[in-house]
């Protein structure tokens, strides 16, 4: 996937929908389907992450609590 300069696109348009259309045209399908796995991807990356974060988070409060009583 090659990915053109945003301002080689967008360069000498006006208004920001005639920009928005240039860039949207100039992708490709498989442009674009590679850009939705890598979303995709990094969706789902972000969400273990989250899920990770909210174990240990869960963990410190636990390890708080038995703190806080012994």
């Amino acid at each position: 996937m090659q990915i053109k300069s945003l301002v080689s696109i967008v360069s000498g348009l006006e208004t920001a929908k005639s920009r928005r259309m240039a860039l949207k045209k100039s992708w490709s399908a498989q442009d674009k389907e590679e850009r939705r796995r890598l979303a995709v991807n990094a969706q789902l990356q972000l969400a273990s992450l989250m899920g990770l974060l909210d174990a240990n988070g869960r963990r410190a409060k636990d390890l708080e609590q038995l703190a806080a009583c012994g």
